[in-house]
């Protein structure tokens, strides 16, 4: 498996080819400001509703519509955890760079 994962890092590292192509759209970069702040928000959204809401088992329209709702919800929070973050970040530097 190590192997296998090495080849693949290796092989999108050269950046040739359609895949690379298409990741280079601007659509992408712009996402990717975004990527993290999700991975660290996602969770604590999925876990407060799913223990805080009554669920049916099964893949029922309302399941559906909840797992889009905590798509929403999750990439709402992620952009304003990015915006907060990114300007205390730009402004710790702009002070430190001015004294």
């Amino acid at each position: 498996m190590g192997i296998l994962l090495g080849m693949v890092f290796y092989v999108f590292s050269q950046q040739k080819g359609y895949i690379s192509d298409i990741m280079r759209f601007k659509v992408f970069a712009n996402l990717s400001k975004y990527t993290y702040s999700f991975f660290l928000i996602h969770y604590l959204v999925i876990m407060t509703i799913t223990k805080t809401m009554h669920l049916n088992p099964g893949f029922t329209f309302s399941n559906v519509l909840l797992v889009i709702g905590m798509f929403v919800i999750s990439a709402i929070l992620s952009v304003l955890l990015h915006n907060i973050t990114s300007k205390k970040l730009y402004f710790a530097v702009l002070k430190q760079n001015i004294n």
